[in-house]
């Protein structure tokens, strides 16, 4: 990928989406154009850098196709904002799983309704990412008010940092053959050793709740080989296309209803693991460990989902190719 890809990529990721195809088509013109008519279709590396040393940083070309007044957070804060959103949420939902899970081990817990509880912990949990959202973006927008920036100005921009552009679509080989293999290999031990998989203490001399994996074996098996089989497909392919990307939602999904499955038993556990021996808070603990997994993979879910999403409308590799490397 050449320079000037990379440059009028980094300039359009800076910009809202409507507008960005048609930004990046406009500068892709003036960049053939004015490298036809100034170095006859020919340039050499350092020219391309002169050149895009002309035109300035991303950043600020792409505050230039919009006046900085009209922002709520404008280009120069909004690559420092969302790097801040993003460890806000990190920390809170860390923060919340361990308050959550130190509440639900040594406070009052009614593990009938997982459901509700699912539903509850949900709801809390995005009003208070919404909260902390709305606080960040009160401090950006009085940075933005008072024309506050982050970057030194004093540092010369140089094109030859652009970093590449990376193409989504692309498979990792070497990531889907590992997952082809895992997936094989567990099956085969999931198959064999079903009737030993379970929690397995040293004075308890059978594997405890193996009834739970032994009444959704079948549905195990079919995650699994769903995975298998799209992974292959995937490695036949080479590239991610919008069937392939719907099944992985739809796997996830399938995924989710397993994990769901195994909470709702878990949660009827307890007197089970407090008659084989289990002294609190384990027993505790144990019922309710299927429904902090299932929020934590629930949440995952709707993130990748989202960003697949982000992905599949705008891929990045779509940019004419302009100069020399």
């Amino acid at each position: 990928m050449n320079l000037v890809d990379r440059y009028i990529y980094q300039v359009g990721r800076r910009l809202p989406k409507g507008q960005r195809a048609d930004v990046e088509a406009e500068l892709s013109s003036v960049f053939q154009d004015t490298i036809d008519d100034r170095y006859q279709g020919d340039p050499s590396q350092d020219e391309i850098v002169a050149l895009l040393k002309e035109f300035g940083s991303p950043e600020q070309v792409a505050a230039s196709y919009r006046p900085s007044a009209q922002y709520l957070v404008g280009p120069q804060l909004y690559p420092t904002f969302k790097i801040v959103v993003g460890a806000v949420i990190l920390a809170l939902t860390i923060g919340l799983f361990v308050a959550n899970v130190i509440g639900g081990l040594f406070g009052p817990a009614e593990t009938n309704d997982i459901l509700e509880q699912i539903l509850k912990g949900v709801g809390g949990y995005f009003q208070a990412i919404l909260s902390a959202f709305g606080s960040v973006v009160v401090v950006f927008a009085i940075l933005q008010r008072f024309e506050v920036d982050f970057e030194d100005e004093e540092t010369e921009w140089d094109p030859l940092d652009l970093p590449d552009v990376k193409d989504y679509d692309v498979v990792g080989r070497g990531e889907t053959i590992a997952g082809i293999a895992f997936g094989v290999v567990f099956l085969i031990l999931l198959n064999v050793f079903s009737d030993r998989i379970g929690l397995v203490f040293t004075f308890v001399q059978e594997p405890l709740l193996n009834e739970i994996v032994q009444d959704n074996l079948i549905w195990l098996n079919l995650a699994i080989l769903l995975g298998i089989g799209l992974n292959v497909i995937l490695l036949w392919q080479g590239r991610w296309h919008l069937v392939t990307r719907l099944a992985k939602v739809v796997i996830d999904l399938f995924w989710l209803f397993i994990i769901y499955q195994f909470a709702l038993a878990l949660a009827d556990s307890k007197e089970i693991l407090v008659e084989a021996g289990l002294v609190e808070p384990l027993p505790t603990m144990l019922s309710q460990i299927g429904y902090w997994i299932l929020i934590i993979v629930a949440v995952a879910f709707v993130v990748n989902t989202i960003k697949w999403i982000y992905q599949a409308l705008g891929n990045p590799t779509k940019t004419n190719k302009l100069g020399k490397a």
